[in-house]
């Protein structure tokens, strides 16, 4: 995340767009084997462990917000906003 701002009440978020899809459409296109939902999960287990020794917590978890890159990685997405909306809105 590069900003975040909020302008006519409207929230805003800056980040880098990376070149991935949504674990979603992957599982439209055909069921996962189960040694790609166990690294998938796995890779997302990581990230929240270490969202979670940071003290931050995530709350919105779907297969929309797991992106699966092109290389293979996973990424999770959607904390930005519920952060922006905490610290800008007060939640």
């Amino acid at each position: 995340v590069f900003d975040v701002f909020a302008e006519d009440g409207s929230l805003w978020i800056v980040s880098e767009r990376v070149a991935a899809r949504p674990l979603a459409a992957l599982l439209a296109e055909k069921p996962l084997t189960p040694y790609r939902a166990a690294e998938i999960a796995s890779d997302v287990l990581t990230a929240l462990r270490v969202l979670h020794a940071h003290g931050w917590t995530h709350r919105n978890i779907t297969v929309r917000t797991v992106l699966v890159c092109e290389d293979g990685r996973v990424v999770l997405t959607g904390l930005a906003s519920g952060a922006a909306e905490e610290a800008l809105c007060g939640y």
